[in-house]
């Protein structure tokens, strides 16, 4: 092997190293944005269900319903 050959193979190796490298930064970079990403969904999910879980009170507060069955006369 000559100086030449040497050196195209040591330039390939640094050339994969930072390759390597660079995609190592972009998963770790990516796991965080997902993990970011999944906490505003949480959140957001989270103030749907205390939405959703208001309405229901409010509604069965509202809401007076006879019991199935049940027969009232009318009164004139």
């Amino acid at each position: 092997m000559g100086t030449s050959e040497g050196f195209y193979f040591i330039g390939v190796a640094i050339f994969y190293g930072i390759l390597k490298f660079q995609q190592e930064f972009y998963v770790e970079e990516t796991l965080a944005s997902i993990n970011d990403l999944s906490e505003d969904t949480r959140r957001e999910m989270d103030d749907i269900y205390i939405a959703l879980t208001e309405m229901a009170k409010n509604k069965s507060e509202s809401l007076k319903r006879n019991p199935i069955g049940f027969v009232k006369n009318k009164e004139k």
